[in-house]
């Protein structure tokens, strides 16, 4: 029975590994998601207001380092 019982805690152990793992893959699809149309955004300001889509990629970029 002991051997049954480590065998239900590790299988417990792998399922709350693995719904964790599957949060964090949810969490960087939102991130790339709204990160895209945060460049989508900046890539129209440059067109239509140079300096505004300029200040909006450094703020991006400012983001983007305090991740690495």
């Amino acid at each position: 029975k002991s051997h049954l019982t480590r065998l239900e805690t590790a299988r417990s152990l792998e399922e709350e590994s693995y719904r964790r793992t599957l949060e964090r893959i949810e969490a960087m699809a939102k991130l790339r998601h709204d990160f895209y149309g945060q460049l989508q955004a900046a890539r129209y300001l440059l067109e239509t207001d140079p300096e505004e889509g300029r200040k909006m990629l450094e703020d991006m970029r400012k983001q983007v380092g305090l991740y690495e």
